[in-house]
Order: C-alpha cells, then sequence, then structure tokens
C-alpha cells in the first residue's frame, strides 16, 4: 500500500491526552476521564515544555518482558482508592504511545496530513519513558503484520499518511488484527441470551 503507514497495535486503551498549563486530562475514547488511574502519565505530561497539547494514543502496562499486558492494564484500570493507584503507578506503570499530535501551543493541527502530524509529534513526545512515540514504517506492512502475528502481539494499524485527524472510527485508518487461532473440543455449551440467540 503506497502512501501509507504501518504502526503497531498496542493491546491496550485508547486516550486522548490534554494539557493546559499545568493542568493535564486523561480520557477515554468513550469520554470518560481516566486522569486519577494514571498519576504517573499525568506527572509525565506535565513534564513536557509546552503549554499546551492535545495528543491521541494508546496507554498500556508492559510485562516483564517488555510486551503490553492486557490484564495488567485492566488491574490498573479497576483501582479507585488513590494509594492503591499511588502503588500501582510505582510497581506497574503506565506507559503512554503517542500515535498522533491533534494540537500544540495554539495550533490547530486536525486538517493537517498525518505524515507531517507524525513529524511534529516526534519532536515533542521522546522516544523512551512513560510518554513514547509511536513510529511507523512504510510500505512493508504485510511483512510486518506477519512479524506481528509470530510475536503473538495484537497486530497493525494501517494509517493513510495523507489523512487529516477524525476523532472516531475512519476509513482511513484500519485496524489488522493478528487472529490467533487453535482447536478446542467443545463439552458443554449453554443456550444463548438476548442478542446471542444460539449459544451463550
Amino acid at each position: 500500500m503506497c502512501g501509507w503507514f504501518f504502526e503497531l497495535k498496542y493491546d491496550g486503551y485508547r486516550l486522548i491526552a490534554e494539557k493546559d498549563q499545568r493542568r493535564v486530562i486523561l480520557r477515554y475514547r468513550s469520554g470518560i476521564d481516566a486522569t486519577a488511574v494514571f498519576p504517573d502519565l499525568v506527572e509525565a505530561l506535565r513534564r513536557l515544555p509546552y503549554d499546551h497539547l492535545l495528543l491521541d494514543g494508546e496507554v498500556v502496562v508492559l510485562d516483564d518482558a517488555g510486551q503490553p499486558s492486557f490484564a495488567g492494564l485492566q488491574r490498573r484500570g479497576r483501582l479507585t482508592n488513590r494509594f492503591d493507584v499511588a502503588r500501582a503507578a510505582a510497581h506497574t506503570p503506565a506507559t503512554y504511545f503517542a500515535f498522533d499530535l491533534v494540537s500544540c501551543d495554539g495550533m490547530d493541527l486536525r486538517a493537517v496530513p498525518l505524515r507531517l502530524r507524525k513529524e511534529a509529534l516526534a519532536t515533542v513526545v521522546p522516544d523512551i519513558g512513560p510518554l513514547r512515540y509511536t513510529d511507523h514504517i512504510e510500505q512493508r506492512g504485510e511483512a510486518m503484520h506477519q512479524q506481528v502475528v509470530a510475536m503473538g502481539l495484537e497486530g497493525v494499524v494501517a494509517k493513510d499518511a495523507s489523512s487529516h485527524y477524525v476523532a472516531g472510527r475512519s476509513a482511513t485508518w484500519l485496524k489488522v488484527r493478528a487472529d490467533h487461532t487453535d482447536t478446542f473440543a467443545v463439552v458443554g455449551y449453554a443456550p444463548g441470551k438476548g442478542s446471542r440467540t444460539a449459544l451463550g
């Protein structure tokens, strides 16, 4: 696919990060406030040398091998007690992989092509630490997908390099999942309920 970027699909939660001076707000794609859940990311965002930022990305919790652990992220996401949250932030820190720069210090970048937004993002977000720039490759998306499948990772996201920023789903951003299959023997089942009429 010529003119497309290919990024790793992280096994995490989509997260919008907004910085306004010292105030930082983190929101899930649904709009639910996640700021109190990830104080480690809030502090890292405060340290960036920009007064106003709006980033789009994915929050993950990495395991000991450096792979995203969805179970670890779910445990972090369920915590509500601030002492438990602080302990988890120290022992199982979150990592925010920023893949888009929506605005920066008064510049609205939504109408700017992705190629240029990614160039700007690379100067704003570091590539190590709790906030990380999401790198990409051009062309060779099929080879990247095969490698991702071999590594047991989530998949690849293909993005039109000329696309403008769209907050929701878009035909210019395509998820290509790494489906994992196996053979199982069915030893029992439950009748379906609601929308699952045939099988529970």
